[in-house]
C-alpha cells in the first residue's frame, strides 16, 4: 500500500508512506487515528489485515492480521469502511486463489468504535455465505445466459430503513449490470442471502468493473 496525502482538495499529492505485504486497503480516521484496513499477504493464503497510524500516516504499527471467515484469501479493495451502530464494518469476500470459479464467498468484518482495533480479538467475523453460477442463473432476477458468475469487492452500507447490507458487484459473463445485496446483523455476525428474494439482486450498471 502506498500512502499520498493532499492538502489542496486533491488537485496535487504528497508521498506520505509505503506498507509492504498490504494491498487492497481503505483508509480511515477514527479517534484521532488513522487505520488501514485491508489484505494482508504476508505468505499463503491472504488474511484480513489493519494498521494505524498517529502522526498522519508518516509512519504506521506493524500490521495486525488474521484468517479470514473461511478458508479462502480474504479479499476486499479499497472500498468504504462504514461507522454505524457503534461498530466499524467492512466487507470482505473468500476467493479460491486467482481463479475465482474455484470458490466466492461472501462475509462481514466488524468491531466497536471504542476497541482496540490492533488486537485481533476485537474483531467480529461473520459466517461465510457462498456465492454460485447456480445462485445467479436460477435468481428471479438473474440471468440463463450465463457461463459463470461471481462477486467480489463488496460495500458496506445501511439500508434505508437502516439495515446492515454488503453490496458486491457480480462478475457474470458474459451478462453484465448486477449487483448481490447480502443482509447482516447489527453486531456483525450473522450474514445472509436470499435466493429468490426481489432485493437480492438487482440492476446494477458498472456492476461488473466495480
Amino acid at each position: 500500500v502506498l500512502v499520498f496525502e493532499s492538502t489542496d482538495g486533491g488537485k496535487t499529492f504528497a508521498f506520505r508512506s509505503l506498507l509492504t505485504s498490504f494491498h487492497f486497503a481503505t483508509i480511515f480516521e477514527l479517534n484521532g487515528a488513522l487505520y488501514l484496513l485491508g489484505s494482508y499477504a504476508g505468505g499463503g493464503v491472504d488474511q484480513v489485515g489493519i494498521a494505524k497510524s498517529t502522526d498522519g500516516a508518516e509512519t504506521w504499527s506493524p500490521i495486525t492480521h488474521f484468517k479470514g471467515a473461511d478458508d479462502l484469501n480474504a479479499h476486499s479493495t479499497s472500498n468504504s469502511v462504514l461507522i454505524a451502530n457503534g461498530r466499524v464494518y467492512k466487507a470482505y469476500n473468500g476467493r479460491g486463489g486467482v481463479v475465482f470459479e474455484n470458490g466466492c464467498t461472501a462475509y462481514m468484518v466488524s468491531a466497536p468504535v471504542d476497541a482496540d482495533l490492533l488486537d485481533a480479538g476485537s474483531w467480529t467475523l461473520s459466517n461465510s455465505v457462498p456465492f454460485t453460477t447456480d445462485l445467479f442463473t436460477t435468481h428471479p432476477n438473474g440471468s440463463k445466459n450465463t457461463s459463470f458468475a461471481y462477486m467480489e469487492e463488496g460495500n458496506a452500507v445501511l439500508g434505508p430503513d437502516g439495515t446492515l447490507m454488503a453490496i458486491y458487484g457480480v462478475k457474470a459473463v458474459p451478462t453484465y449490470a448486477y449487483a448481490a445485496v447480502f443482509r447482516c446483523t447489527a453486531d456483525g455476525k450473522t450474514m445472509g442471502f436470499d435466493r429468490n428474494g426481489e432485493g437480492s439482486i438487482i440492476e446494477f450498471p458498472g456492476g461488473n468493473s466495480k
